[in-house]
């Protein structure tokens, strides 16, 4: 599986819109799979998750997408008003090992 998890510290509700993964600098894939259906409200102090198969992963990326070998992967949400939150760090998709 592949899980992107937000968090909410603050002391105030975010509204999430979507959420999925993004690699380079402009393509990115929704998700929709997990414990939230969109709009969320994720109450502070709070997390929610998304996820997909691995497999059918690497699927998309191959057939929709044209995408082979190792990619960069960086999980994010899309808030209300705007805003995109992104993961700090990058995951090694191998789109070959797993399609």
């Amino acid at each position: 599986m592949v899980c992107v998890d937000a968090s909410n510290p603050g002391q105030k509700a975010v509204t999430l819109i979507r959420a999925g993964v993004m690699w380079g600098n402009t393509e990115w894939f929704y998700m929709s799979s997990g414990d939230v259906r969109f709009p969320h409200e994720l109450s502070p102090e709070s997390a929610c998750s998304v996820w997909m198969n691995t497999g059918q992963l690497a699927a998309v990326f191959a057939q929709e997408f044209d995408l082979a070998g190792t990619i960069r992967l960086m999980g994010f949400y899309d808030d209300a008003v705007g805003r995109t939150h992104r993961s700090k760090t990058t995951l090694g998709f191998d789109v070959d090992r797993y399609a």
